[in-house]
Formats: structure tokens, C-alpha cells, sequence
């Protein structure tokens, strides 16, 4: 297992610049992770990760389904608001945990592993490195599917795609509406600077099979993260070994949403110095869990927010 280490620049060069680059209003800009290391400024260096993982599981190169999965905190990953934030969105337990209901060991597990697999699949989209053999769409979608009606659901998929996009070079498109291919693969706003694709809230009839070429080329194609309101169909064997399906909670809801949660504050517009800090050492983190586990599949099918 490696040990952790701030200094990943080389395994994702361009990271650093792009931090800088997407974030000019910040002045000083978000410290880089090296220098972080020499106490850029007068910010105090964070020495260890946000969270450690301890995991076991035995004669896999892949993370089993059986692998027993638990973390901790430190002190600067408890004052952390995106990685509460996405502790919270890999909770399906939280209506239990609301009414003091005990959560069972399998149903902690169940979280553990969500969440882990949601750090190393930011690890892998901020990576510089891609290859044929392991490379994957990474596709966000909820935990309950929704209607043919739906326009969202406000549990956090668009948040997790946000985060990446103030680090790397970032192209959305909002498939709702408009898709950036029609079987010819028109990406006209892509160019060889793009290192991230977003397609947002794409509907239950897409074609993931058109995208097989772009997910798997290891030469200049950027990586892709892809958002649904629903289950996206028509996956077989060929497919589900380009995919990385996270699944998100339905902690973040109609009732409960981001900014009451944070008490109003707005993810990255509104962060000071300290929380900006703090999001790109978790930023690092992931890079080493990634480096560490590589892909971490989600756990199958939870019960609804984790209801007795």
C-alpha cells in the first residue's frame, strides 16, 4: 500500500496550473499541493490526509465485494465542507440515523464503499493518465430513478461534476436539451485542452454505445463524467467495463438542500481561504486513493434513504 504524499504533480501536471488558471478572482489563488509542502504564503502546511481508509480484503486486484471497508477523520477532515459533502450524499442510512435507529455493520459497509468509490473516481477524472484498458466513463446517477417529468433532483450530481471543473480544463454540455454527438461525434467545443467532459442530465433513451470510441482512446480524448436522473438502460458486458456508476443518496432533496445544510453558504463562489485549502488537499487525497485502489465499484441496491 503507498503511503500518502501531497506532491502528486506528476501524476497530474497540468492539475496545478488549472487551479490557477479557473480561479483567478482568488488572490493569493488555492495554494498547489507543493506548495502546501513549503507553507505557501502564511497558510499553515495540512501534513496528513482528510481521511485515511482501512481496508480489508485479500487476493484481488480489484476491490472485492466482500472487502471490509472503515475511515477516519482527521481534524482537517472534519472541518471539510465538500467531503461532508460527500459523506452525506453516500449516506442511505440517514432517515435511521435521524431516528436513532441503530445502523447495521453491512449497512455502514454499504455507505463506506459508496464513498470510497466516489473519491477514487474524482482521483481518476483529475489524473493525467489514460489508457484503453482502464479507462471508464464515470456516470452519476440517484438513488431512486425518476420520472420521464424529472429536471432534476438536487441530491448533488451537478456539484461533484462543478468541483472538478474549477480544477481541470472543462467542457459541459447540457443533454437535456441538445447532445454534443449524433452518431458522427461533433464535440466542436472540445480542443486539446480539454481534459474533462461533462454531459449533464442526459435522458433515459441514451445511446451509451456511441460513446465506446471516446471512452476508451488513450490519446487525446479527454475523460468523460455523465449525469442522469435515471437508470441508464441498454448496458451489457461490453458496457458495464467502460462505466464507473456512482450513486448518490437522497439525503440532498426538496427538503433538505446544500445551502441549509452549510448554513446558506455557496459551494466555491462563497469560500474563504481556509475551505478552498482544505478542498484541494481532499483533491490530492483522491489522487492517492485512485493511485492506491484504482476502480471501486459501487455496492448494488440500497432501501429507500435507508428506511427500517
Amino acid at each position: 500500500m503507498k503511503t500518502f504524499d501531497h506532491d502528486l504533480s506528476n501524476a497530474c501536471p497540468r492539475f496545478l496550473e488549472t487551479v490557477l488558471k479557473a480561479n483567478p478572482h482568488l488572490q493569493p489563488p488555492p495554494p498547489s499541493f507543493g506548495a502546501i509542502r513549503q507553507g505557501y504564503d502564511q497558510m499553515q502546511p495540512i501534513d496528513e490526509p482528510l481521511i485515511r481508509f482501512n481496508i480489508d480484503a485479500h487476493g484481488s486486484c480489484e476491490l472485492p465485494d466482500d472487502a471490509r471497508i472503515s475511515y477516519e477523520l482527521t481534524e482537517a477532515g472534519l472541518a471539510c465542507h465538500y467531503l461532508r459533502f460527500l459523506i452525506h450524499t453516500s449516506n442511505f442510512t440517514w432517515r435511521k440515523q435521524r431516528q436513532h435507529i441503530e445502523v447495521t455493520p453491512d449497512e455502514n459497509q454499504i455507505n463506506n464503499r459508496h464513498l470510497l468509490s466516489k473519491l477514487c473516481a474524482i482521483g481518476y477524472l483529475l489524473s493525467d493518465t489514460k489508457h484503453y484498458r482502464t479507462a471508464r466513463a464515470v456516470i452519476a446517477t440517484d438513488q431512486f430513478p425518476q420520472g420521464d417529468d424529472s429536471s432534476g433532483t438536487g441530491s448533488g450530481k451537478t456539484l461533484f461534476g462543478s468541483a472538478l471543473a474549477t480544477l481541470v480544463s472543462t467542457v459541459r454540455y447540457e443533454c437535456r436539451t441538445r447532445l454534443p454527438y449524433d452518431g458522427k461525434f461533433t464535440w466542436e467545443d472540445v480542443t486539446d485542452e480539454t481534459q474533462l467532459v461533462i454531459l449533464d442530465d442526459v435522458a433515459p433513451s441514451f445511446k451509451l454505445n456511441g460513446l465506446y470510441p471516446f471512452i476508451t482512446d488513450d490519446w487525446d480524448t479527454p475523460k468523460l463524467y455523465i449525469t442522469s436522473c435515471y437508470r441508464l438502460k441498454g448496458t451489457n458486458a461490453s458496457t458495464r467495463h467502460r462505466l464507473w456508476n456512482i450513486i448518490f443518496s437522497d439525503y440532498y432533496n426538496i427538503e433538505n438542500n446544500l445551502c441549509d445544510d452549510f448554513g446558506g453558504e455557496i459551494f466555491f463562489r462563497g469560500w474563504k481561504r481556509d475551505q478552498w485549502t482544505l478542498f484541494c488537499n481532499l483533491m490530492a487525497n483522491c489522487l492517492q486513493l485512485y493511485i492506491d485502489h484504482g476502480f471501486v465499484h459501487s455496492p448494488g441496491k440500497e432501501k429507500k434513504g435507508g428506511q427500517p
